[in-house]
């Protein structure tokens, strides 16, 4: 469930990001110059890093792959004598 929450918020980022870069198109930073696009930007980006990241869990999910438990390998596990 936790997934499929997270995809639904990232694409929030994105879409209502997109949104404010739209509208920023027009106005310009008064310092730099620049659209005020620029300023929403990251929203946008991280919110499609996001939902790609949850899209590949949701995928490793229907596939069987246990996502949750950390990997750990045989030359990591350590005794002691």
């Amino acid at each position: 469930f936790s997934d499929i929450a997270i995809f639904a918020f990232a694409f929030g980022m994105v879409w209502y990001g997109g949104e404010l870069a739209l509208r920023g198109w027009g106005v310009r930073v008064p310092v730099i110059g620049l659209p005020q696009t620029f300023t929403y930007l990251p929203i946008v980006i991280s919110g499609v890093l996001m939902c790609l990241f949850s899209l590949e869990r949701l995928l490793l999910r229907i596939a069987g792959e246990n996502v949750d438990e950390p990997v750990v390998s045989d030359d990591a596990i350590m005794t002691t004598d």
